[in-house]
């Protein structure tokens, strides 16, 4: 099958796992080698830094962040954890030999990366973007090499640790240049004892707004036992509050469940892991939670949608149909968001396309391996190889092309 692919795509349908023993109860996990989603499996490639994400590319140059968040996905990558210890180090580390130039220059010529349209984000595989000097002068030169070489590519950056207010600038310009900049400013209220770091996340969003770039309050991971309790949800929204003005969406969510995720929280940590549905890669809220959440909104940020996937608050900065499909593949999903009606006539108006124009697209970028059988109205797909067989950076693609206008 892989032969079917372009030569570059095949290294995108593979994924290596590695069984390690918890340091706690000698259970074993199966860990991956690389990233979540990444383009290369092989570490002598700059695309080993790439990943495909939700609704992104993710260029992630260092591993291990001081945050040291219990829950943190990068636990699930055994390229992410200390050697001898099998712990996220407590400090970044470079993640490999390439320059920003190297890795840029590799994924431009990858069939992934569209020109103008791939969404690129900074360091949401592995480590805090924005936390220290160093990852923070590398995040800007990121975006800053990619606008230099012409590209008007839009930029997501997820911070725990606020908006470095000397960026201010430099995000000004690049918002200026043409390239759309969503910041995300991740905080749940969780506990210290799953989140050490108790700062204030929304550090300097406001001169963030300013320059023009979108602001999300991305409050996630909500999970039971740690912030979902309604005093800490209304907690979080007073707090929150007083941002509204510099808040242009909250996109609220779940604990995802992998078993890196499990084995940092249970086995590494020693605390109990929620129950949540064993289903890899997958958040969810219970009905409950999202009641409160929707609730809190109404009373402390009125006028600010509020969205229950990430893909929404992007495809409203970019004025675009949904990314994921989300208006077809989960109306349910879609129609309990607080979204504004301009932005649902935009994925109202949205017109799939036909099984031809679909694998046109796919060839464009290096799918022509995969043939699509079936499209249905809701945008669920057969293909031949069948759609399952494939990694999770294949199925990702497959569904971000067929969601292009």
């Amino acid at each position: 099958m892989d032969k079917m692919f372009h030569p570059i795509v095949q290294k995108a349908n593979r994924e290596d796992f590695r069984t390690i023993k918890g340091p706690r109860t000698g259970r074993s996990f199966n860990i991956r080698e690389l990233t979540y989603g990444v383009l290369d499996t092989n570490p002598e490639s700059p695309l080993s830094c790439v990943s495909v994400t939700n609704s992104s590319l993710s260029i992630d140059l260092w591993k291990g962040c001081s945050w040291q968040c219990s829950y943190c996905h990068a636990q699930g990558s055994m390229q992410d954890l200390d050697k001898d210890t099998l712990t996220m180090p407590d400090r970044p580390l470079a993640r490999s030999k390439f320059s920003i130039k190297e890795i840029v220059d590799a994924l431009k010529e990858h069939p992934f990366f569209e020109p103008d349209q791939s969404i690129i984000s900074i360091g949401s595989s592995t480590t805090e973007p924005l936390a220290y000097k160093q990852i923070s002068e590398s995040t800007f030169e990121i975006m800053e090499c990619l606008a230099e070489k012409g590209y008007k590519n839009p930029f997501w950056v997820i911070t725990k640790a606020g908006f470095p207010i000397d960026y201010k600038n430099r995000l000004s310009h690049i918002v200026s240049n043409g390239n759309p900049c969503m910041i995300s400013f991740c905080w749940a209220n969780n506990p210290k004892s799953i989140e050490p770091k108790q700062n204030n996340r929304f550090k300097n969003i406001a001169e963030a707004h300013k320059t023009g770039a979108a602001t999300s309050w991305y409050f996630r991971p909500i999970a039971e036992g740690w912030s979902s309790d309604p005093k800490r949800l209304e907690d979080a929204f007073k707090k929150a509050s007083k941002y509204a003005d510099s808040i242009d969406m909250i996109v609220p969510g779940g604990l995802r469940w992998t078993e890196g995720i499990e084995y940092g929280v249970s086995e590494v940590r020693g605390l109990a892991m929620p129950e949540i549905a064993h289903d890899d890669n997958v958040k969810e809220l219970s009905d409950e939670v999202w009641d409160k959440i929707f609730k809190l909104a109404a009373q402390y940020l009125p006028d600010t949608p509020v969205y229950k996937k990430s893909s929404c608050a992007l495809s409203k900065m970019l004025n675009r149909p949904s990314i994921n499909l989300v208006q077809l593949k989960d109306p349910i999903m879609c129609n309990s968001s607080l979204c504004p009606n301009q932005q649902r006539d935009v994925c109202r108006n949205f017109v799939l396309p036909d099984k031809k124009g679909l694998n046109t697209r796919l060839a464009a970028v290096g799918l022509s391996g995969i043939c699509i059988d079936h499209i249905s109205p809701n945008g669920e797909i057969e293909t031949c190889p069948s759609f399952n067989k494939l990694t999770f950076a294949l199925k990702q693609m497959v569904t971000l092309i067929l969601a292009e206008e």
